[in-house]
């Protein structure tokens, strides 16, 4: 492996962590970093499966996202169409 892993206890169950990917999830998931996190069902979704297995991962996609940090909002690159936003709620 090119990467590090470490047994860690997460949601009351021992499970692996790659080390690296962990450390960006939080900066770098689109989920994390979205106004809409705690009213979006495919957040809740995505958490109850992470909760059930023990697992995380970083959303790289979504046709939802709003992001929740002006600063970081660059008009050449995030542009929301408000009429093609889904929200599910």
């Amino acid at each position: 492996m090119k990467f590090r892993v470490r047994d860690i206890e997460k949601y009351g169950r021992k499970v692996w962590q790659h080390i690296e990917m962990d450390e960006l999830r939080e900066s770098q998931c689109l989920c994390l970093n979205c106004a809409l996190l705690h009213d979006c069902e495919i957040a809740k979704k995505a958490f109850e499966l992470c909760q059930v297995y023990g697992v995380a991962f970083a959303m790289t996609r979504c046709p939802n996202f709003i992001c929740s940090k002006p600063e970081l909002r660059d008009e050449n690159i995030f542009k929301p169409d408000p009429k093609q936003l889904k929200i599910f709620w």
